[in-house]
């Protein structure tokens, strides 16, 4: 009897350790995760964008806007971001506004990065993530339900009166892009 309480109590014991585990780490059994959240950008998704940040200070603007779109462990987004910095302070006293994207799913990850004060961009991607799907469909012309997996960064947009006038793929060539605001200021 002796033996069967002792190996109970260790049973119990490693399932309440098992159960304080995954309250601090949590894991995954397929597309469900268990325990701790995790600091996840996938929030759920709203197939429009109305009230949004996106729309009040984009969209209903009258600015010429320039959206980079962008990750923190993209390379090339984040080497052409002091070159997009100069372009915003060369560009700050005129009609034109600078907001970023970003792709990552990691929001303790990406407030890191946006706190090193590196991008001098305001972001958009915290105050929208469950409006992000639908921008990034806006900003490529699809339906605003169209479901956006993949996404080749950077990417950097002109938008102006609700409609985007241009779009760079890949890194800025800072000179085409003075030249495409300079048309369309």
């Amino acid at each position: 009897m002796k033996k069967f309480l002792k190996a109970v109590g260790i049973i119990f014991l490693i399932l309440i350790g098992f159960v304080i585990l995954i309250q601090f780490v949590g894991f995954n059994i397929g597309s469900v995760h268990i325990g701790k959240a995790k600091n996840d950008l996938r929030a759920e998704k709203i197939n429009t964008f109305e009230n949004s940040n996106f729309q009040n200070e984009i969209l209903n603007s009258d600015k010429l806007t320039c959206i980079n779109i962008w990750a923190t462990w993209c390379v090339p987004c984040v080497e052409e971001m002091p070159e997009l910095n100069k372009i915003k302070a060369e560009f700050e006293s005129k009609n034109v506004q600078f907001a970023s994207l970003s792709i990552d799913t990691d929001s303790a990850k990406l407030q890191k990065f946006i706190d090193s004060k590196k991008f001098h961009f305001e972001d958009l991607t915290l105050v929208n993530v469950k409006y992000k799907n639908a921008i990034l469909n806006f900003l490529e012309k699809k339906p605003l339900n169209f479901e956006n997996t993949t996404q080749a960064i950077p990417l950097t947009y002109l938008v102006k009166n609700g409609k985007v006038i241009h779009k760079i793929e890949g890194g800025t060539d800072a000179t085409e892009l003075r030249k495409l605001i300079n048309e369309n200021l």
